[in-house]
């Protein structure tokens, strides 16, 4: 199954860029995605990367 091409840094990248206009940033890590495009492997890798990027912009994660 084709999985969504997401990079880390471009997640780190848009969490910086908001940051760095003092815009506030809220996401939901939900469900119901698993489909044709997106299995539940890739799902909780999405997930990961989100969680990752979020982190490292708050100096949490390197």
């Amino acid at each position: 199954m084709p999985q969504p091409r997401v990079r880390k840094t471009n997640l780190v990248r848009l969490f910086a860029w908001c940051q760095g206009r003092g815009l506030p940033i809220a996401f939901v890590l939900a469900g119901g995605y698993i489909g044709r495009g997106l299995d539940q492997r890739g799902l909780v890798d999405l997930h990961r990367l989100t969680l990752f990027a979020a982190a490292r912009i708050k100096g949490f994660a390197r």
